[in-house]
């Protein structure tokens, strides 16, 4: 997408982490280490090895040289070093090399920052993506699955199946993917050390990203957290009942064209609980004055009540609409639907994030919105 490519890979290990991967006792935080890691264990260390071996492996597998830092502290011995820069370069690493920055500073990795440079220089690299985009969803799942965790392959649940299948009915087949799974393993089992084999990658569930151009995978039971808020607030429908101060673009649509009389409620909430009584983003804020729209509004939490006060539950993407349908209570009459069904024959239905793009991207939405909302009041205000 940038046409950049990166010139050199530096891959960080600890002698401490090696001993884990290799059978050594789990880490709890906030406690003592076993005396495992504070003494020298040259068998525990090689055998780990294995999971630092596979990383370069599959660095190399996109043609960029890789670095080992490894990050040396004080209970480290120098036979435990020597091991693991003898696996790394026999793996195929440019160089290993100590780095004691944490205690001298920069000082302590003049040498990494000499051999990167010399990766990035001298190395010749042939930079190359994992898989073609014009592959399917699945057959990217079970490129990365294979050639980057050691999988057999994977397991799609009913749902993921289903998602992948209408994503790629609309057409988001050739965007690249995003696997979420535990950091503790190459497998989706934390404690499936090393680098295991024999496995398949259960995936539990697909979200689409529209705007960012990537499909997320989630992998047995990882949870993802939330970033910063990326809905615009002018995606909300929303009027205060109490003054008629203009709110949204939906009701500054119903306003001017003198329809309110025709609505009871509109309002507008997030189907998650994140910046709750935030205000808009300055750039909603300055695409909705350019078009002479008065906003004041904070954000809220769907709740149960909303099912049953609303006819109309409208929302801007495919995860809003799995959101909301799973929240939905089975005696609620309300319908919940894409806003974007009301758009026009030639419009995409799909409401794009425009967060990390510029301010033309919430002018798109803004006008793609604004068609949204003259399609509403046209279509249903007819039955």
């Amino acid at each position: 997408v940038s046409g950049l490519s990166p010139d050199a890979v530096v891959l960080v290990a600890t002698v401490k982490a090696l001993k884990l991967h290799g059978g050594g006792p789990e880490i709890a935080s906030g406690k003592s280490y076993d005396n495992v890691y504070l003494t020298e264990n040259l068998e525990l260390v090689r055998k780990g090895c294995s999971n630092m071996i596979k990383h370069i492996q599959n660095i190399k597998k996109y043609g960029i040289p890789v670095v080992v830092a490894i990050n040396r502290f004080s209970m480290d011995t120098d036979a435990e070093i020597d091991i693991v820069r003898e696996e790394a370069i026999k793996a195929g690493a440019v160089d290993a090399v100590t780095s004691n920055h944490w205690a001298l500073g920069g000082f302590g990795s003049i040498e990494l920052a000499n051999s990167v440079q010399y990766a990035c220089e001298k190395v010749s690299k042939n930079f190359k993506f994992l898989y073609d985009l014009k592959a399917s969803i699945i057959e990217k799942i079970e490129i990365i699955a294979k050639e980057i965790y050691g999988a057999d392959g994977i397991e799609l649940s009913e749902l993921a199946s289903k998602k992948i299948a209408r994503y790629t009915e609309l057409g988001f087949g050739n965007l690249p993917i995003c696997i979420a799974k535990t950091q503790y393993s190459f497998s989706h089992d934390p404690k499936l050390k090393g680098a295991p084999t024999g496995f398949s990658i259960p995936i539990r569930d697909a979200r689409l990203n529209a705007g960012a151009g990537f499909i997320t995978l989630l992998v047995a039971e990882i949870m993802t957290i939330p970033g910063l808020p990326t809905r615009p607030a002018y995606y909300d429908i929303d009027i205060d009942p109490e003054t008629c101060e203009v709110e949204g673009l939906f009701y500054d649509y119903v306003l001017k064209n003198k329809l309110h009389d025709k609505f009871g409620i509109i309002d507008s909430c997030g189907t998650s609980a994140y910046h709750i009584g935030s205000k808009p983003d300055y750039r909603t804020l300055s695409v909705l004055k350019k078009h002479g729209i008065t906003f004041n509004h904070q954000a809220r939490q769907l709740c149960n009540d909303d099912f049953f006060i609303f006819d109309y539950i409208l929302v801007m993407d495919l995860s809003n609409l799995e959101d909301v349908n799973d929240k939905r209570p089975k005696n609620s009459h309300a319908k919940v639907q894409l806003f974007g069904d009301y758009g026009l024959e030639h419009e995409s239905k799909i409401v794009q994030d425009p967060y990390y793009g510029g301010i033309d991207g919430f002018e798109k939405n803004f006008m793609q919105l604004n068609s949204f909302s003259k399609g509403f009041c046209s279509k249903v205000l007819k039955k």
